[in-house]
């Protein structure tokens, strides 16, 4: 069954989750700053931070899906064959 063209389950693209986790972090990181919550000098390692975490966000969501993907492979292949392969 090919889960993309399926509109109840449509995969996450990871490549759009980065992004949006980037800009996310960004746009609270100019919040933060417009109401003087942090100090612009607190600026040189907030944006490697918010890189490195919507980086890490987006490897585990693909390491996800691809233990997922081979789960769902070796599913099928059991009820083809009817034993473990």
């Amino acid at each position: 069954m090919n889960t993309d063209l399926d509109p109840r389950t449509r995969p996450v693209k990871i490549g759009y989750l980065v992004v949006g986790l980037v800009f996310l972090g960004l746009s609270l990181t100019w919040l933060l700053s417009e109401t003087g919550v942090i100090e612009p000098d607190g600026f040189e390692w907030l944006l490697p931070a918010i890189l490195l975490g919507a980086g890490l966000i987006g490897l585990f969501a693909s390491l996800g899906r691809g233990l997922l993907s081979r789960r769902t492979v070796e599913t099928e292949e059991t009820a083809e064959n009817g034993e473990p392969s």
